[in-house]
C-alpha cells in the first residue's frame, strides 16, 4: 500500500510496510565479490528506515528483520488512521459540504450570467452586456470552479483530522 511512497529494494524485490519478508527477514546471500545491493527508494522525505546488518567474522549470509515506516500509523491506525470507518465519515460528511457551498456559489454565479444575458431592461449597450458577461460573471464561475478543485485537492491530501479541518475553512 505505501510501496507507491517508499520501498526497501534487496535483489530487485520491493519491501514495505505492506509486505515484509517471508518469515520475518530477508537472507542475504555472501557472494564473491563481498557486494550486495541493498536500495532505499523514497518520494516524501519523512520516509525512513533502519536496519541492522549483523556480522561476525565472514558469515554465509545476512539478514533484514522487517521493514516499518513511521507513517504506517498515520494510515492504518484503527481510530485515529485515514483509513479508519470514522475517518472515512468525516472526510465525507466536509467533503459534501464543500460541494453544497461551491454548488450554491455556482448557481449564484449562473444567475448573474443569465440575469446580465435576458434582462431586457438592462441599462446600457449590447457591448456592455456582454462586457458585464466576460468581465463579472464569468470569471465569478471559472473563481467557483477553480477554488472548488483546489479545496477537493487539499481535502483528498490532507493526512489527519487537524488538517481536514483547516482546508476546509
Amino acid at each position: 500500500p505505501l510501496c507507491s511512497r517508499g520501498y526497501l529494494e534487496i535483489g530487485g524485490v520491493k519491501y514495505c510496510s505492506g509486505k515484509n519478508p517471508d518469515g520475518g527477514y530477508v537472507i542475504l546471500p555472501h557472494r564473491p565479490d563481498g557486494l550486495t545491493e541493498i536500495r532505499w527508494i523514497a518520494q516524501d522525505k519523512r520516509c525512513k528506515f533502519s536496519f541492522m546488518l549483523m556480522d561476525s567474522g565472514e558469515p554465509s549470509e545476512f539478514s533484514v528483520s522487517s521493514v516499518e515506516f513511521a507513517t504506517t500509523k498515520e494510515y492504518y491506525d484503527g481510530i485515529s488512521g485515514i483509513k479508519s470507518p470514522f475517518y472515512i465519515v468525516f472526510f465525507v460528511v466536509i467533503l459534501y459540504l464543500w460541494t453544497g457551498y461551491i454548488t450554491i456559489e455556482v448557481k449564484a454565479a449562473v444567475a448573474y450570467g443569465s440575469f446580465v444575458l435576458l434582462w431586457p431592461q438592462f441599462p446600457g449597450s449590447e457591448a456592455k452586456r456582454y462586457c458585464v458577461l466576460a468581465l463579472a460573471a464569468l470569471p465569478r464561475l471559472l473563481l467557483a470552479v477553480w477554488v472548488y478543485g483546489v479545496g477537493c485537492v487539499l481535502l483528498v491530501t490532507a493526512p489527519q483530522y487537524v488538517d481536514v479541518v483547516l482546508n476546509s475553512v
